[in-house]
């Protein structure tokens, strides 16, 4: 694995490691600090998604998945992150996700519950400071063609993010390990 993603780590987009340093200075002036939740949004096939960077361990190049015999999508295979074997799967594949045929290159080890799993997806973008004002609920006319874990969407430097509900990820992720 890339020594530049080690565990722990999850890589900051310039822009918003500048502006929460310009929160920390500002800190003691009074001026008003972000109150967002971080998001790591990431792309997989040709939609943009968005998972609470709590569940977020570490990001970075995919490793060759090992597959497992008899077993299909989502689940790729098992893969060896420093030293820990994590079962694989495309994020494209458990969110039943449009796409345009682009393979998963990268990874985020995702953590929450009693899950711990690698998620193949086509890139990771940024971690993003979201607030609750900014997660408007997805049309009733668009929601059939959601992911089974998308409420919510924002719009982010002019694309469509949707919001995964991490609850609901982990019954996905759990169904597909059946």
């Amino acid at each position: 694995m890339n020594s530049s993603h080690s565990v722990g780590v999850v890589p900051i987009a310039p822009e918003w490691r500048d502006e929460w340093a310009r929160e920390l200075a500002a800190e003691g002036s009074g001026e008003a600090k972000v109150d967002g939740v971080g998001y790591l949004v990431f792309r997989t096939g040709s939609e943009i998604y968005a998972l609470p960077a709590t569940c977020v361990v570490t990001t970075g190049p995919l490793p060759r998945p090992h597959r497992i015999p008899r077993r299909t999508l989502p689940l790729l295979g098992i893969s060896n992150l420093d030293g820990t074997l994590f079962l694989v799967f495309s994020v494209r594949s458990l969110l039943r996700a449009a796409g345009d045929g682009d393979t998963a290159e990268n990874m985020f080890v995702y953590r929450n519950e009693d899950i711990q799993v690698c998620c193949a997806v086509s890139e990771t973008l940024a971690v993003v400071p979201f607030r609750d004002s900014d997660w408007l609920p997805i049309p009733p006319a668009l929601a059939p063609d959601s992911p089974f874990c998308a409420r919510h969407w924002a719009e982010w430097q002019g694309r469509t993010v949707l919001q995964i509900d991490a609850s609901e990820f982990n019954l996905g992720i759990r169904e597909a390990a059946r």
